[in-house]
């Protein structure tokens, strides 16, 4: 009878699979202990920590053209503006260190900063 594995060609298999899933988990973003939204506007600066919150909320900046913002926990996006473009609310959800959406006519910034648990690198050519 022919056989086409053997009991020890299940072990470098088995072994293989074992690293990939031990490099998923080590590569995986744990988001740290530190991502703050920094908002600036002519109100001034604030800085909300997106891991702490604890639920649902808005913040309501005001100026010429009032800003609605919608915190969540690990996320922060434009809700609403007076503005007429809107180009801040389709910015979508910043939830990423690094992410950055501004309303210009409202004079509104989102920034997301923090220290990054993953290696930095976004991506390797070559």
């Amino acid at each position: 009878m022919l056989r086409l594995f053997s009991p020890f060609d299940l072990l470098p298999t088995l072994l293989c699979v074992l690293i990939m899933i031990a490099s998923f988990i080590y590569i995986a973003p744990s988001g740290g202990d530190n991502m703050t939204a920094v908002i600036t506007s002519p109100d001034g600066v604030q800085k909300v920590n997106l891991l702490a919150v604890t639920r649902t909320h808005t913040l309501e900046l005001g100026g010429e053209y009032g800003v609605t913002l919608l915190v969540e926990r690990g996320a922060i996006q434009f809700r609403d503006s007076a503005c007429r473009d809107r180009i801040c609310v389709k910015s979508g959800v910043l939830n990423r260190i690094g992410d950055i959406a501004v309303c210009l006519p409202a004079h509104v910034s989102v920034r997301i900063e923090g220290k990054d648990d993953a290696n930095g690198v976004d991506a390797v050519t070559g």
